[in-house]
């Protein structure tokens, strides 16, 4: 049995946004998940498809770049998406201590696991701030970015199944079980 290294290696550098770009991209996903209902399967950034549990990961880092002064920019790393994401939020709105807090956690957490966590427990508008709601309310506070300059003193949340089926945000929400089907 013989074996040799390869006489020549090819590397690729790391995919890297800059602040505006990663902007943009949020406008595009809040943009369709307001039209559709739904969030895309991934989006494009400066040309490279990025998923959206790596988009989440790209967010939470950005956001907390641009709170703390970095103007850093951020890697495109490979993650997993959540297993079994759940979601408990009420309509309201998040101040920018808490989600620049829940942003710090699940970045943490994703460069730790290398996949997107199913919640985060510290929103204040209730016990699950699920995983597709977190990348929805991350790309409004990144748009808003955006348009502004600066990031928003709260973003307006309201519970993920009002954003893919906005016909039961007039029902109450003790009636919503009897909605589902049996």
């Amino acid at each position: 049995y013989k074996s040799a290294l390869p006489a020549n290696v090819a590397v690729k550098p790391w995919d890297k946004f800059t602040k505006s770009q990663v902007a943009s991209a949020a406008d595009i996903v809040k943009k369709y998940v307001d039209q559709n209902h739904k969030l895309p399967s991934q989006v494009k950034i400066n040309g490279v498809q990025v998923g959206m549990p790596s988009f989440l990961l790209i967010l939470t880092a950005t956001i907390y770049n641009i709170e703390n002064g970095i103007d850093e920019a951020g890697y495109n790393n490979f993650c997993n998406p959540a297993k079994n994401p759940q979601d408990t939020q009420i309509d309201g709105k998040i101040p920018k201590a808490v989600y620049f807090d829940i942003a710090g956690r699940v970045q943490r957490y994703m460069e730790r696991n290398w996949v997107a966590p199913n919640y985060s427990s510290y929103s204040n508008l209730g016990t699950y701030f699920g995983y597709h709601n977190m990348i929805y309310s991350f790309s409004k506070v990144m748009d808003y970015y955006k348009q502004n300059n600066n990031l928003p003193n709260y973003v307006s949340v309201k519970p993920w199944l009002h954003v893919i089926l906005p016909q039961l945000a007039n029902i109450p929400s003790n009636l919503i079980p009897y909605t589902e089907p049996s």
